[in-house]
């Protein structure tokens, strides 16, 4: 391998999904960078999931019938101590009634307050409780329940979800007819909790579900991580890297890639991801061109002098763009727009 470090990054959002209303004729953010390395990439298969192309990067198993343990990972990444026990993310979300099924909004429309997160968990508490549990809120939007051993649940993450009915992605399972009930249980202590009648007064949606996925034990490594640098500001993220007690930049720049040696730099930019789900198009392309100023002209131009041995770019929708050195010898490749690759 040429000297430089191979940067792995994952960066959901940055060429979409888009919500089927968007108008196809949008403007599109000025990425000169982006397009040129786009263009001469070599294209591969990449996993669509965040979570486990993290865990796959770190070289961590998990059970591919479960998925990997996200919230034991993630509640290590923000500062928990999740040894013992199995863990649960049960984040907040607002079912949205649409003729005759539930549709799941995009969480981060919620706009949702800590305090007011604490009071609903509260509420949600009171069923939870009797079947010896309790939901620990971590941060407004996130939320975790710890259970004693493997719940025989089969569960999918919210961020797929999204726009789409949410009776057909509830937890199956052997105990998903127990789950069920309990959770509808929640929902409806949930609609009568006072923190909700004062959003919907102030026209704010209420949190009338959690949605529970990512279960597991923290794993147990063994032996090193191809991986010696960490950038972002991501639980899973940061919990993997604490799992092999790597150090965690919140931006990526030229001075981590540039001591990085030549092992794996692994990054992951969420900047553009909520906006693409929201169909929010100003913000997305606000964030994009961010990205190209701080991330994607730097990286071009340390592939040119050799500093960054390999780009591998994750955009997280099925297909590894992998750029090395040699790949910009490629002159003839003409740089595409960018709506070409939404």
């Amino acid at each position: 391998m040429a000297a430089g470090v191979v940067v792995q990054l994952l960066a959901p959002g940055l060429l979409g999904p888009w919500p089927q209303a968007v108008d196809p004729g949008f403007p599109l953010p000025k990425t000169p960078a982006l397009r040129r390395l786009l263009a001469v990439a070599d294209r591969g298969l990449a996993r669509p999931d965040p979570d486990a192309a993290l865990f796959e990067l770190f070289g961590v198993p998990w059970d591919p019938a479960a998925g990997p343990p996200v919230a034991a990972v993630g509640l290590l990444g923000e500062g928990g101590e999740p040894e013992d026990g199995w863990w649960l993310r049960a984040d907040p979300v607002h079912l949205v009634p649409d003729l005759q099924r539930l549709r799941l909004a995009e969480p981060t429309r919620l706009a949702l307050l800590l305090g007011e997160a604490q009071l609903l968990a509260q509420a949600a508490n009171q069923v939870l409780a009797a079947h010896g549990l309790a939901l620990t809120v971590v941060a407004a939007e996130r939320w975790y329940l710890r259970l004693g051993d493997d719940p025989g649940l089969c569960t999918r993450p919210w961020a797929p979800a999204v726009g789409e009915s949410a009776e057909a992605l509830l937890p199956t399972g052997a105990g998903a007819p127990q789950w069920r009930r309990m959770l509808t249980e929640v929902q409806m202590a949930l609609h009568a909790a006072t923190a909700n009648v004062q959003r919907e007064a102030r026209g704010l949606p209420p949190v009338n579900a959690i949605w529970v996925w990512g279960g597991g034990r923290l794993p147990a490594v063994a032996g090193a991580t191809p991986v010696a640098a960490v950038c972002g500001d991501q639980p899973v993220l940061r919990g993997l890297a604490r799992l092999f007690r790597l150090p965690v930049h919140p931006n990526l720049h030229s001075d981590i890639w540039l001591g990085a040696g030549k092992s794996q730099l692994v990054a992951r930019e969420d900047a553009a991801a909520a906006a693409a789900r929201a169909g929010d198009l100003a913000a997305w392309v606000r964030a994009v061109e961010q990205l190209e100023c701080r991330v994607f002209q730097p990286l071009l131009a340390a592939l040119r002098s050799g500093q960054v041995a390999e780009l591998n770019l994750n955009p997280l929708r099925g297909t590894l763009f992998s750029i090395s050195r040699r790949c910009l010898r490629r002159f003839w490749r003409a740089d595409r727009s960018l709506r070409g690759y939404l």
